[in-house]
């Protein structure tokens, strides 16, 4: 007889939120980081949970970065800016029949370009200003994915 309430196979396999969430390297931050309550870019008010993969949070891409008062919300967000399926939605679409979202035209899907090449919506101004660096695509929002 085992004593057992359920067996060792049954606990050590991953939820199919986790599984999923692996599947795409996706990680989960409890926020606001250091009390800040308001993102710095936007003005937007930070939510309890951030869900983002390690490249979207290397380059600062905020826009991409889903977030959400529970970590569940937050990854939500994050599948929703993504176009992707959520953990409970993947059995129930074909992926001849999914819907590829397209990559932004203006940044390559990367979610961001370079400040020498943006345009006065990008500046702030008539001419740029500032040194060359990376700033979000406002095409995309810095998603990578078409609008």
């Amino acid at each position: 007889m085992n004593n057992e309430l359920f067996p060792a196979e049954a606990v050590t396999m991953d939820s199919p939120r986790l599984a999923w969430m692996k599947r795409h390297g996706l990680q989960v931050f409890h926020t606001p980081i250091d009390g800040l309550c308001e993102c710095p870019e936007t003005g937007e008010e930070i939510k309890a949970w951030s869900c983002c993969t390690i490249q979207e949070l290397d380059r600062l891409s905020i826009r991409a970065v889903g977030t959400g008062d529970t970590e569940e919300a937050a990854c939500v967000d994050w599948a929703r800016k993504h176009h992707e399926p959520l953990w409970n939605e993947e059995d129930l679409i074909d992926d001849h029949d999914r819907e590829q979202a397209s990559c932004c035209d203006r940044c390559g899907g990367d979610g961001y370009i370079e400040y020498i090449d943006g345009d006065g919506g990008d500046w702030g101004e008539d001419c740029p200003s500032e040194e060359n660096h990376l700033i979000i695509c406002r095409a995309c929002g810095g998603t990578g994915y078409t609008q």
